[in-house]
């Protein structure tokens, strides 16, 4: 591992690691990120913000853009909505929240050879909201789960829920 500026930070972290280790929880390199950051933060409240902030954007990468074609799709469409009102115009987006995924990959200390593997999990709930451009009407929230009746709507009429929920065994 790469040592970082300051050592107070380095050996809290360094701590922090080896017991999530011992906990046998994945470490991988995001989490060494966010938790040093977390630990300067804590260890020098008063100190000035700019450091965190060159730290958060140094792995920052930028990808160019096709402009010409993207000023083509722009025309294109707005030629196509030019006869909508606002009114007739929606936008429909999912949205999924994998509740219990853990990293692809942990990092090993030096008293392991090597980590143990897991399986990835693929526990998800969807979220598909819709609304018009003016936000007038607003489609009611589509959830789509795995279970045919989750445990939390147990006790539950899902007539009465605000939103409509939906099963499907294999979300794509």
């Amino acid at each position: 591992m790469k040592s970082g500026n300051d050592e107070l930070v380095d050996a809290a972290l360094y701590i922090w690691f080896h017991e999530q280790r011992e906990k046998n929880l994945p470490v991988n390199g995001a989490f060494l990120k966010d938790k040093s950051m977390l630990l300067f933060a804590q260890l020098y409240p008063d100190s000035p913000k700019g450091f965190m902030v060159a730290l958060a954007i140094s792995g920052a990468k930028q990808v160019s853009a096709d402009l010409i074609s993207a000023c083509v799709f722009q025309f294109q469409f707005a030629s196509q909505i030019q006869d909508y009102t606002h009114d007739q115009v929606f936008n429909c987006d999912k949205t999924r929240f994998q509740f219990r995924l853990l990293p692809k990959k942990t990092l090993a200390s030096v008293f392991e050879r090597h980590a143990d593997g897991r399986k990835k999990s693929k526990h998800r709930i969807t979220l598909n909201a819709c609304a018009n451009l003016t936000g007038s009407i607003k489609l009611p929230q589509l959830f789509i789960g795995k279970a045919t009746r989750p445990i939390c709507f147990k006790e539950t009429n899902l007539a009465n829920i605000l939103v409509i929920y939906h099963n499907q065994k294999m979300q794509g």
